[in-house]
């Protein structure tokens, strides 16, 4: 085994090397959270999804625009973070795009960050 010497650490190539693979290994979170948003999963929040200020209430309740609302049995919710959250985490009055299923069941919730909430109309229906 061999044992690197703090004298050899500081050789100035040897110091260039590990600061450079530090930065690199610091670096990759940031980077990988930024590619897996955008480039992997492309738009967040599907085209074709519907918007509205959803609060929870209980069990599958919820309410949608002031209205009632269910979700449908292993709903997914997301948060602005794109982290799935469960229904009791919602925020209250949280600005969201959402998908409905055949029955009319909510199944799929991203919690829209205030630059996606602007993109989007907000009067009542």
């Amino acid at each position: 085994m061999r044992i690197l010497h703090a004298h050899r650490l500081a050789e100035p190539h040897r110091l260039r090397r590990w600061l450079a693979a530090l930065l690199f290994v610091a670096a990759l979170p940031v980077a990988a959270q930024q590619t897996v948003q955008t480039m992997v999963l492309g738009q967040r929040v599907p085209a074709e999804a519907r918007h509205g200020v959803m609060t929870y209430v209980n069990g599958f309740d919820v309410t949608l625009d002031q209205r009632p609302a269910r979700l449908a049995p292993g709903a997914l919710i997301r948060d602005t973070r794109n982290f799935v959250i469960f229904p009791p985490a919602l925020p209250a009055g949280a600005k969201v795009a959402y998908l409905v299923d055949d029955q009319g069941a909510i199944f799929r919730v991203w919690v829209l960050t205030p630059d996606e909430a602007a993109r989007y109309q907000w009067t009542r229906r």
